[in-house]
C-alpha cells in the first residue's frame, strides 16, 4: 500500500512538471506573438507613410503639369463629328435585304432627323431605331 502511495505521488510530481512547462511555453508563445504583431503594426505604420508622401509628390507633379500646360489652338477641334448628320447604308448588304421600314428610318435620318423624332413618325421604339441607325452607319 504503502508503495503504492509513493508511486501515485510520483506521478503527481511528473504530471505537475509538465503542467508548469506546458504553461511557460505557452506564455512564451503569446509574448512571441505580441513581438510580432508589434513589428507587423510598425512596418504597415512606415508603408502607409512613405505611400502618403509619394501620393503627395505625384500630386504635386500632376498639379505643376495642370498648371504649367496652356492651351493652344490644336487643342481646341475646329470642327466635330455630328453622329446623326450623316448615315450611310453599308454596302456589305445585298440590295432587297432591308426592309421598307428599315429603308424608311434610314431615309428619315439622312434628312436630319434624330431618332426620337424617327420613331415618332414611324410609330416605333427610341431603341429599336437607335438600334437599326447605329447597324447601319
Amino acid at each position: 500500500m504503502t508503495g503504492l502511495m509513493a508511486l501515485s505521488f510520483l506521478l503527481h510530481v511528473i504530471s505537475l512538471y509538465f503542467i508548469f512547462q506546458l504553461r511557460n511555453e505557452r506564455a512564451e508563445s503569446r509574448k512571441q506573438l505580441s513581438r510580432m504583431t508589434e513589428d507587423i503594426e510598425e512596418t504597415l505604420a512606415s508603408f502607409s507613410a512613405d505611400m502618403m508622401v509619394e501620393n503627395e509628390k505625384i500630386l504635386e507633379s500632376i498639379s505643376k503639369m495642370n498648371n504649367d500646360r496652356q492651351p493652344s489652338s490644336e487643342d481646341i477641334p475646329e470642327t466635330y463629328y455630328n453622329e446623326e448628320e450623316e448615315i450611310r447604308i453599308s454596302d456589305n448588304f445585298p440590295d432587297g435585304s432591308l426592309s421598307a421600314d428599315q429603308e424608311r428610318i434610314i431615309q428619315l435620318a439622312n434628312e436630319g432627323l434624330d431618332s426620337t423624332e424617327i420613331a415618332k413618325v414611324m410609330n416605333k421604339g427610341k431603341g429599336e431605331v437607335d438600334l437599326l441607325l447605329k447597324f447601319y452607319r
